[in-house]
């Protein structure tokens, strides 16, 4: 999807004005599903409108220190719902995530 481009040589790009709007008119379409790979501010834009039904996140065992955070201040809180996870042979944690509405306000439980 662009909101700055008119025109691509790439067959799937999607042009659209309202974000919202496009995205439903995607969902509606027959197909398993819609992804966003590599776009931090596409997803934070599309959470903000509560259109990311499940998030796939990669954790790979390496601390940088710094970089795009996933979630920047101010981005609206939301609860997630692990639906699964699993190690790589390299160590690589792969998780999926449901958007579960509101966040739960009280104590965490800690590592089972």
């Amino acid at each position: 999807m662009s909101r700055t481009r008119t025109t691509s040589d790439w067959a799937p790009t999607t042009f659209h004005g309202d974000l919202r709007t496009a995205v439903e008119q995607l969902k509606a379409e027959p197909g398993d599903e819609v992804q966003v790979h590599g776009s931090p501010s596409l997803v934070n834009q599309l959470a903000a409108l509560d259109l990311v039904d499940e998030y796939r996140l990669a954790i790979f065992p390496v601390v940088l220190g710094a970089g795009i955070r996933l979630f920047p201040e101010g981005q609206v809180p939301r609860g997630l719902e692990l639906v699964s996870s699993r190690t790589s042979d390299s160590g690589v944690l792969l998780t999926t995530y449901r958007s579960a509405g509101e966040p739960a306000v009280g104590a965490f439980p800690g590592p089972s």
